[in-house]
């Protein structure tokens, strides 16, 4: 049995009344999705892609961000000391 995983929402006991969401095996993320996997605000992923920091595709005009260049973005961020 071969499923593609697109997203899985999962509710967490020890989160309360937060919501989890796992995205698997996904190559394009939308800005909320994006903003979900990176712990921040949907608008605060369009500033950064308006800025640069953040690159993006156009796919149909539908702004896409790439999984490779969500994990280039982190691992480019420093530790605050």
């Amino acid at each position: 049995m071969h499923e593609q995983l697109t997203g899985l929402v999962v509710q967490l006991p020890a989160l309360g009344d937060k919501t989890v969401v796992l995205y698997a095996e996904k190559l394009l993320y939308r800005a909320q999705e994006a903003a979900d996997c990176l712990g921040l605000s949907r608008s605060k992923v369009y500033e950064l892609i308006q800025a640069g920091i953040l690159p993006a595709v156009r796919v149909d005009g539908c702004r896409r961000v790439r999984r490779d260049d969500l994990r280039a973005f982190v691992e480019s961020l420093r530790e605050v000391a």
